[in-house]
């Protein structure tokens, strides 16, 4: 209510900042999120004690004074105080103040409010996981800390799962166990339905496709797939990759710049018709700054069929320099 009434930007206590969020936060933003975690099944989403098979996170989010979406959800907790959504005490709190609830008003939002609208001042900005979605605990060979696209770190302390009214009566070692939860395992408290109640199942997405905010300068939108019912290049979930890095090439690290022979291959790769090695989230328009619209409505183009491959690699040299060091 605070951030409705006032606009600012909201962080959990168990939060770290590693990025200055001026070189994050755009002029234009009037809500900007970030993806917090996407699962390959609603059965996966459910074991983990996910509200959504993609879900965006609330513990850190930035938005003007009087945005709708806030204005809703506060309406709605308002609405809620007393009712019971689940037997689970994690999915209750989920669907009436969480990710459950947050995920849909901020989606429904988003697609009603398309970036390609340039005079709605209500748009919604949607970062890839990396920015705001990853686990302290995470290893170097996942989305972990050690990546440079980090914004925000979440250690995930949970003390709203043993600190409720529903937990007084838990026994002392069960709460001792969830406030030792960032130093165990990743996903084993919330795999834990005993702590909680048994997991119940997890809508099904009734989108199609989803928004994310693509590491480029200046930034735009790019609609992805769900995962696993994308396309797929190099053996790699390319919506996937996106919405967890907000950029891609195949066979490059995503926080790295291609080298020159990388660049031109993916060149010459598209005169022969191959576009096994092209980028997603590339057009013309975007690199004009006004890539918005274009890409909101689903693919990005590729650069013209006319360019010779020397043009074309140095075009994309120069896009995936500012791109990288946009991430």
């Amino acid at each position: 209510m605070v951030v409705l009434r006032l606009g600012g930007v909201y962080a959990d206590i168990d939060v770290e900042c590693r990025q200055p969020l001026d070189s994050v936060i755009q002029p234009t933003d009037t809500l900007l999120v970030g993806w917090d975690a996407e699962l390959p099944t609603s059965a996966a989403a459910a074991t983990q004690q996910y509200a959504r098979q993609r879900q965006i996170a609330t513990w850190f989010f930035a938005a003007a004074p009087g945005h709708p979406v806030l204005r809703e959800l506060c309406d709605h907790i308002a609405r809620n105080a007393v009712t019971v959504f689940s037997n689970n005490t994690v999915r209750d709190t989920l669907e009436r103040t969480g990710q459950g609830v947050w995920t849909d008003m901020v989606l429904r939002h988003a697609l009603q409010h398309p970036t390609a609208k340039h005079d709605d001042p209500w748009k919604v900005r949607i970062l890839p996981r990396v920015a705001f979605g990853v686990h302290a605990s995470a290893g170097d060979d996942e989305l972990g800390p050690h990546l440079p696209g980090v914004v925000v770190l979440h250690h995930f302390l949970g003390s709203w799962q043993w600190q409720g009214s529903w937990a007084r009566h838990m026994p002392a070692h069960r709460k001792a166990l969830q406030i030792m939860a960032p130093l165990l395992p990743k996903g084993w408290v919330r795999t834990s339905s005993r702590l909680h109640g048994e997991a119940e199942p997890v809508p099904a997405s009734t989108a199609l496709h989803f928004p994310v905010s693509v590491n480029f300068n200046p930034p735009f939108t790019m609609m992805v797939d769900l995962v696993g019912s994308g396309d797929k290049q190099a053996g790699v979930d390319v919506s996937a990759a996106v919405t967890a890095h907000g950029t891609w090439q195949p066979a490059v690290a995503p926080h790295r710049k291609p080298a020159v022979v990388e660049a031109l291959v993916g060149a010459l790769s598209r005169h022969s018709g191959s576009h096994a090695n092209s980028p997603v989230g590339t057009s013309s328009s975007s690199s004009s700054g006004n890539g918005s619209g274009a890409l909101a409505a689903g693919r990005a183009a590729a650069p013209a069929a006319g360019a010779t491959a020397a043009a074309a690699a140095d075009s994309m040299s120069h896009r995936y320099s500012s791109s990288s060091s946009s991430s």
